[in-house]
C-alpha cells in the first residue's frame, strides 16, 4: 500500500494556523498490527455527478407539480368562466350537470386560447353537442342557415350578435310591467324564427297597451270580437305574439271603434268596417255619421216607400262618412221637400215627417 503524501493533502490549510497531525496524536489500531505503520485519516469522497442528477430530478418533479397545479387552476378558472357564460344563456338553478360535460368538450378550445362566445360557437357545430345546448340556439342556427341557403347574407354575424338581439327583444317585452309575462325565451325564439323585428314587436306592445289599458269598455268589447279573448292577458298575448302584424291590428282597432259608435247609435252597420278604417274613418267621424243616420233613417225609409224608390244602407253609410254622396238619398230628400213645401202651417222635420207649427 502506498503511503499518501500528507503534505499535499494539508497544503490548502497552510497559513490557517493548522500545524498538522503529530505522530503521537495518531491513534494506533487496537491489537497492534504488522509493520508498525500509521493509519491515515479517512477523507470522504463525494460523487458530485450523482448528486447533480438527483437534484435535477427533484427540480423536474417540482416543475411538473407546479405546472400540473397551474393547469388545474387554469382549468378550474376556465370552467368557472365557461359556467358564467352558460349562466347568461341558461337557468343554472335547475339541473345543469350537462354544462360541466360540455366544458370537457370546450376545454380543447380553451387550451388554444379560443374562449368565450367563440368557443361556444364552435361547440354548436359539433355533432354530439347536448340537445339542450343546440335547442337553446336553434333559432340562431336555423335562421342563418335559411338565409345562406337562399343566397343571402346571414342575419347574425356572430353568436354575440344573436344574444344582443335577444336582449333587445327582452328589454322591449319588459317595458310594460303588465306584459312582462310575455318576456319568455319561447316567445323571443318565435319572433326571431318568423323574422318579426324588434320594432314590430314594439309596435304590437303599444297596440296591446292601448287595447288593455286605454280603451273604454265599449271599445274593448268590440276589440275582443276582432281578437277573441277571455281576459286582458289573453288579449295582450294575442296582440303581441299572434300572427296579425301591428298595422293590421290598427286597422282592426279602427273597425272596432266604428262598430262601437254604430252600436251606440242603434245602427247595424252594413259596410265592411275594416274598409272604412282603411279609408280613414275615425271614431269621431263614425259617431257623427251614425247619429245623423239614426236621425234621418225613419224619414228616408218613409220617403222611399212614398216615392217607390230603394236606397241601400251601405250607400247611406258612405254618404254619412263623407266618402261618397248618395244620389238616391239626395233625390228622396228633394222629392220630400217638394211634396210638403207651400203647405200652410206645415214644415218638414225629418224626411217625410210633418210637424204642426
Amino acid at each position: 500500500m502506498t503511503t499518501p503524501d500528507y503534505r499535499q493533502l494539508y497544503a490548502p490549510l497552510q497559513g490557517t494556523g493548522f500545524r498538522g497531525v503529530s505522530k503521537a496524536s495518531v491513534a494506533k489500531p487496537k491489537g497492534g498490527g504488522g509493520g508498525g505503520g500509521q493509519t491515515p485519516p479517512v477523507v470522504p469522497v463525494v460523487d458530485t455527478f450523482a448528486q447533480a442528477q438527483a437534484q435535477a430530478a427533484l427540480n423536474r418533479a417540482a416543475a411538473d407539480t407546479a405546472a400540473a397545479l397551474a393547469d388545474a387552476a387554469r382549468s378550474t378558472t376556465n370552467r368557472q368562466i365557461f359556467r358564467q357564460i352558460m349562466g347568461a344563456y341558461f337557468n343554472l338553478s335547475t339541473e345543469s350537470s350537462w354544462i360541466d360535460s360540455l366544458f370537457d368538450s370546450a376545454k380543447k378550445y380553451y387550451d388554444q386560447d379560443i374562449t368565450g362566445d367563440a368557443a361556444v360557437e364552435l361547440l354548436l357545430r359539433e355533432e354530439n353537442a347536448p340537445k339542450q345546448f343546440k335547442d337553446r340556439f336553434s333559432a340562431y342556427l336555423d335562421t342563418n342557415k335559411k338565409r345562406v341557403d337562399a343566397g343571402m347574407a346571414p342575419v347574425f354575424g356572430s353568436l354575440a350578435d344573436y344574444v344582443a338581439t335577444e336582449r333587445a327583444y327582452s328589454n322591449r317585452l319588459s317595458s310594460y310591467p303588465a306584459f312582462r309575462s310575455l318576456n319568455t325565451q319561447e316567445n323571443i325564439k318565435k319572433f326571431i324564427e318568423n323574422e318579426v323585428s324588434v320594432d314590430e314587436v314594439s309596435a304590437r306592445i303599444d297596440n296591446a297597451y292601448f287595447a288593455v289599458q286605454s280603451a273604454d269598455a265599449a271599445l274593448k268589447e268590440q276589440i275582443r270580437k276582432q281578437f277573441p279573448s277571455l281576459t286582458d292577458d289573453d288579449l295582450a298575448r294575442s296582440l303581441v305574439t299572434g300572427e296579425t302584424d301591428s298595422l293590421q291590428q290598427k286597422i282592426k282597432f279602427g273597425a272596432a271603434a266604428i262598430a262601437t259608435e254604430a252600436a251606440a247609435a242603434g245602427i247595424q252597420a252594413a259596410s265592411d268596417l275594416q274598409d272604412l278604417a282603411k279609408q280613414g274613418v275615425t271614431r269621431e267621424q263614425a259617431r257623427q255619421g251614425f247619429q245623423k243616420m239614426a236621425t234621418e233613417q225613419a224619414g228616408i225609409r218613409q220617403a222611399a216607400r212614398t216615392f217607390g224608390r230603394q236606397v241601400q244602407q251601405q250607400e247611406l253609410e258612405q254618404e254619412a262618412f263623407g266618402i261618397r254622396p248618395s244620389e238616391t238619398a239626395k233625390a228622396l230628400r228633394s222629392q220630400a221637400r217638394a211634396q210638403f213645401s207651400g203647405q200652410s202651417g206645415i214644415t218638414t222635420g225629418s224626411l217625410g215627417r210633418k210637424k204642426q207649427v
